[in-house]
């Protein structure tokens, strides 16, 4: 029998009792505590009470009953979840059931509280339910709804009363957010954002306030979307412009926000939350005031190190005024740069740029090192700050303002002064790589520097372009020059000079110094004789076609270097090519090419103007002084010319060079072929023979030492020259023919070897009758094969 059964029959015979025993006063039983409201669940078959309950729950809802539910609710349910006149509507975000369950499973979690699962029988979905005997309504009511949620794997079950009463205290918050009241606003909000709104003044509370404001909505705290967690939340909710995230936490078992953040569509970049923003803003308000009171103790405490010590501790304050520290107008602008603050402070007259940091930042050496971090900056300092004139729409940053003219002033002096330690210090690092790093500093003095305004110099303006200030400088003669600095390392450095040159065009310090240098070089290692460091200082064109010809430099051009360290006149850069023009009057000038190989300037070429309009190029002269030394006299070592008849080549008349080395032959005469010259063999071909012989002598082989096609040029060589040009105009040149044997061919180009012996005098056969061919009078119409450049 149903155990409900027994319990009627108790009921009955109970009841027959009392009616039966006369003289009885009272009841053995009292009816009252036969409410079913009255009995424990544990001693109600089939989980009685907790059914009863969940039904007139799910019934309420279902019949959209607000009384109804509401007594069927804790007291506890309605303080913290009905609290609102219209907290009813807002359930329906809970999504809380309204279908018929059935309670499978029940358990006592504590006197009077119970855990009731109970499922939808058409969907299988289950519900847990925390049912208690209320004290105050004094019966059984549903406490609590557990919610289970399960996302991306993971299981999560949220109080329904938590998340309403989370959803009520955004909703009281937004209404007093936007009361703007100081007092009331600050007891809303937890303490780790009440502590930074504290103590920002009250302009710029109010503007941090009226900019979350702005986003609002009606209706907005009525579409949440919330995460939560036993001490914190997360709610995202949309505004006018995009959504707005909400950071709450417990505390005293009372949801209160920590944090607000504004997330527009359009802005990628966003300055961060209110806590965020109100921690920067205390550290610009702070500064602002510090530097308008010119407390340099607060302002070392406020800046960065390298920011205070290069500016703020050695400037003049009141030359650059700065807004008040409640200065708080409506369209100041907050901004975040790779991770870093920028704040704007528009005024009537000019706008007042903060960039922002932080300590660790700061003090992290290598960027590399800094710490990269999600979480909101605990402390902001001062790295910088730029003032925009509205008037004249330039920009001056303090430490231009205040350490940019002396810096300035230095450098000019020491470029006077030609102090090159003082140079190093004040140069950017490019104008030091150059320059003054590689010049021998014994060759400094050697620098053109004229041109350059000198003497006492009187700043006339300063502003800064980007990264680079300029500053303006006029002399006591009324020369003016731009001298152009740059940051380096949290140091303003040189970094360029310009000034008007002769021809009234701007000239570049950096680009004079940069050509001059290795002019320089070539001229001193001229006057030293040294043909290697002249080498050194040449273009690979140069050395191949030139240098590489000689064993030492021309005696004729002695008077080189003095002209190579006349005046800068003029200069021209290109990608790759330079020109430098030298001149100490306009009857005479030296033009210099350069070519840039490897990041290096190096000589190309040198034209040298003469008083009657002629010039003179030194290495097209050098070269065709080689190629006419080796027509006067190929005893010099370089390889000796033949012509022959029978080759392919007759017709155009070209000598090709041949010698007796088995390697390529140094030196840039002889025409490169695809075989290699052989040594001479006994037999020689017929053909015409170009070596000079000593009557009754055979030729004679150089040693391999003198194989280097080397011209020496000096007094013994010029009279050498000249005695055998006018033996060649008094007398016919004698071909001497050979046999083929004579020679070897390679690839169609004949190669002999030519007597190198330069102690020997050639002499001219003129009775020789067995000529061939016509006699060669004119070595111009048979020119060498050379390289061309």
């Amino acid at each position: 029998m149903p155990r409900m059964t027994h319990i009627r029959l108790a009921l009955m015979l109970a009841s027959g009792i009392s009616l039966a025993s006369t003289g009885c006063t009272s009841s053995l039983l009292n009816t009252a505590m036969l409410k079913p409201s009255n009995y424990k669940p544990s001693i109600m078959d089939g989980h009685g009470t907790e059914q009863r309950v969940v039904s007139l729950f799910t019934e309420a809802l279902a019949e959209d009953n607000e009384a109804a539910f509401r007594r069927i609710v804790s007291t506890r349910f309605e303080q913290k979840a009905l609290r609102a006149k219209d907290s009813y509507k807002d359930l329906e975000i809970l999504s809380l059931p309204k279908t018929k369950l059935e309670v499978v499973e029940s358990k006592e979690l504590e006197p009077n509280k119970f855990e009731a699962v109970a499922k939808d029988e058409k969907t299988g979905t289950k519900y847990q339910f925390l049912v208690v005997r209320d004290a105050e309504k004094k019966r059984w009511v549903v406490d609590d709804v557990m919610l289970r949620q399960q996302k991306k794997g993971t299981r999560a079950t949220k109080s329904s009363v938590e998340v309403m009463d989370l959803l009520l205290t955004i909703r009281e918050f937004l209404d007093t957010w936007q009361s703007a009241d100081r007092d009331v606003v600050l007891q809303v909000v937890s303490t780790e954002l009440r502590e930074p709104m504290e103590k920002l003044p009250e302009p710029w509370m109010q503007q941090m306030i009226a900019r979350v404001s702005a986003e609002y909505e009606n209706g907005m705290a009525r579409r949440p979307e919330a995460q939560m967690n036993e001490a914190d939340a997360v709610v995202k909710m949309p505004s006018k412009n995009g959504f707005l995230l909400l950071k709450v936490a417990r505390e005293d078992d009372k949801w209160l926000v920590s944090d607000i953040e504004v997330r527009k569509r359009k802005s990628d970049d966003h300055p961060g939350s209110v806590l965020r923003q109100a921690r920067a803003m205390n550290a610009v308000t702070q500064f602002l005031s510090a530097y308008n009171d010119n407390d340099q103790t607060r302002l070392e405490k406020l800046s960065e190190a390298k920011f205070y010590k290069n500016a703020l501790s050695i400037g003049d304050l009141s030359l650059v005024p700065m807004p008040a520290s409640d200065h708080a107008p409506d369209d100041f602008e907050i901004q975040s740069f790779a991770g870093q603050l920028t704040v704007m402070i528009p005024d009537e007259s000019a706008v007042v740029r903060i960039d922002l940091t932080t300590p660790e930042v700061a003090n992290a050496k290598d960027d590399r090192k800094r710490p990269v971090t999600t979480a909101i900056e605990s402390e902001f300092i001062i790295a910088d700050v730029t003032v925009y004139d509205r008037q004249t729409q330039q920009q001056r940053n303090l430490k231009s303002t205040f350490t940019a003219p002396s810096r300035a002033l230095l450098f000019l002096s020491a470029l006077q002064t030609k102090d090159l330690p003082m140079l190093k210090e004040t140069s950017t690092s490019p104008l030091s790589e150059a320059s003054w790093k590689r010049i021998d500093p014994a060759l400094i003095g050697y620098l053109p520097l004229t041109g350059i305004p000198s003497g006492e110099m009187t700043l006339q303006s300063s502003h800064v372009r980007g990264e680079v200030t300029e500053m303006e400088f006029i002399s006591s003669d009324g020369k003016i020059c731009s001298v152009l600095m740059r940051d380096e390392n949290g140091s303003l450095k040189v970094d360029d000079v310009e000034y008007p040159d002769s021809s009234a065009r701007v000239a570049s310090l950096r680009t004079q110094l940069m050509l001059s240098v290795p002019v320089i070089e070539l001229a001193t290692a001229w006057e030293s004789g040294s043909l290697d460091s002249v080498k050194r200082a040449s273009s690979m064109d140069f050395n191949r076609l030139v240098w590489s010809n000689l064993s030492e430099l021309p005696e004729q051009f002695d008077n080189l270097p003095q002209m190579l360290r006349m005046p800068v006149q003029k200069t021209q850069t290109g990608e790759q090519r330079a020109m430098i023009e030298l001149a100490e009057s306009q009857r005479f000038t030296v033009t210099v090419t350069l070519q840039k190989e490897n990041a290096v300037w190096v000589i190309d070429e040198i034209a040298m103007k003469q008083s009657d309009g002629t010039q003179l190029e030194l290495r097209k002269t050098l070269r065709q002084e080689i190629a006419k030394q080796f027509l006067i006299d190929p005893s010099g070592g370089i390889q000796q010319a033949h012509f022959e008849s029978g080759m392919r080549d007759d017709k155009s008349g070209v000598i090709h060079a041949g010698g007796p080395s088995s390697g390529k032959p140094r030196g840039n005469l002889t025409m490169p072929s695809s075989g290699k010259p052989t040594q001479e063999t006994a037999a020689r071909p017929a053909g015409i023979d170009m070596t000079q012989k000593v009557p009754g002598s055979s030729t004679i082989q150089g040693s391999q030492s003198d194989q280097t096609g080397t011209l020496r040029f000096g007094p013994a060589t010029a009279t050498n020259a000249k005695r055998m040009s006018q033996t060649a105009a008094a007398t016919s040149l004698t071909l001497q023919p050979r046999s083929v044997a004579e020679a070897k061919e390679h690839d169609g180009v004949l190669y002999y070897h030519g007597d190198t012996n330069k102690s020997a005098q050639p002499t001219l056969n003129k009775t020789d009758t067995t000529v061939r061919h016509s006699a060669i009078t004119d070595p111009s119409q048979h020119p060498i094969d050379i390289p061309l450049e």
